[in-house]
């Protein structure tokens, strides 16, 4: 019985080492894995984790195959985002910065990404504007000579501001008025004389 126990329990060991020792070479090879989720497995003599090392290659496989297409896509984005006219700033739900264009920077102030917008924003509208629960808004800034409309709006997973320009369109607004300001003033004079001499 003596003999039996010893022979068993050094068959259950020899068993359990056998068992468990793929399952720690797994385990190590996935904390060496780099940042590009690749690692080294090795094929065993059990099917069963020969399974698991296919499953686990092909799970990192499509891992690099979605960052890929997640930098590609960044890429674009920031591509467009450099060569916008306008100014595009997105805020996470904390309002820390996700992206900031250049133009937006220039308008706003030496800001980079991970900064929450609040340390470094000077624009008592858009603070206001930012702190209140709305949907959409938006704000006027003047900055030196230019006028930016600041359009405001809440998306699933933060906010976006976008600056547009208007500092054309605002100066053309005051020429009309100042045009048909000055059309009536010129056209009152006559228009009362020819009324008086109609009445009379």
């Amino acid at each position: 019985a003596v003999v039996s126990f010893v022979i068993a329990y050094i068959l259950s060991r020899k068993l359990a080492f056998t068992i468990s020792k793929p399952i720690i070479d797994i385990s190590d090879s996935l904390d060496q894995m780099t940042e590009d989720f690749r690692f080294e497995l090795k094929q065993y003599d059990y099917q069963e984790f020969n399974v698991i090392v296919d499953t686990i290659y092909n799970l990192s496989h499509r891992l690099r195959k979605s960052m890929r297409q997640v930098k590609l896509e960044r890429i674009k984005i920031d591509e467009i985002l450099k060569q916008m006219n306008e100014g595009f700033v997105l805020l996470d739900e904390d309002y820390q910065i996700l992206s900031i264009n250049e133009k937006a920077a220039s308008i706003l102030g030496d800001m980079k990404v991970h900064d929450c917008i609040f340390d470094y924003l000077y624009f008592p509208d858009i603070i206001q504007a930012l702190k209140n629960n709305i949907m959409k808004q938006q704000v006027e800034i003047k900055i030196d000579h230019n006028i930016y409309a600041c359009y405001i709006s809440r998306v699933d997973f933060g906010t976006t501001l976008l600056f547009v320009d208007i500092t054309a369109s605002k100066k053309a607004e005051k020429m009309r008025s100042e045009f048909f300001s000055n059309v009536s003033h010129e056209l009152k004079t006559p228009i009362t004389i020819l009324k008086g001499q109609i009445q009379g």
